[in-house]
């Protein structure tokens, strides 16, 4: 699994965070399959994102106790819209922050 921080996305609050993680689904046409929690990480809020019927899932999860964010992509789970998503995301132009 690859893990990629979220280092230019507002972190603040759970609602700031959710905010941002709306805009970006809206910007790339994706959808939330999967709205949760991951047991190893008590408290956190995770997401399943994909783009329409295309293969692939990109993972959000967000840790507010540590206002930490990641985007997280499993092998069998990657596809090539992932990587425009995360370059975008990581070099600062997604116009959603």
């Amino acid at each position: 699994m690859i893990e990629h921080e979220l280092e230019m996305v507002p972190t603040s609050s759970e609602d700031k965070f959710e905010s941002w993680l709306r805009k970006l689904v809206a910007r790339f046409g994706l959808r939330i399959t999967l709205d949760s929690s991951l047991k190893t990480y008590p408290g956190s809020r995770h997401w399943h994102l994909k783009k329409g019927n295309e293969r692939g899932t990109l993972e959000v999860t967000y840790l507010p106790g540590e206002k930490r964010a990641w985007l997280s992509i499993h092998e069998n789970r990657n596809a090539p819209w992932i990587a425009d998503i995360v370059g975008s995301v990581q070099d600062g132009t997604d116009e959603s922050v």
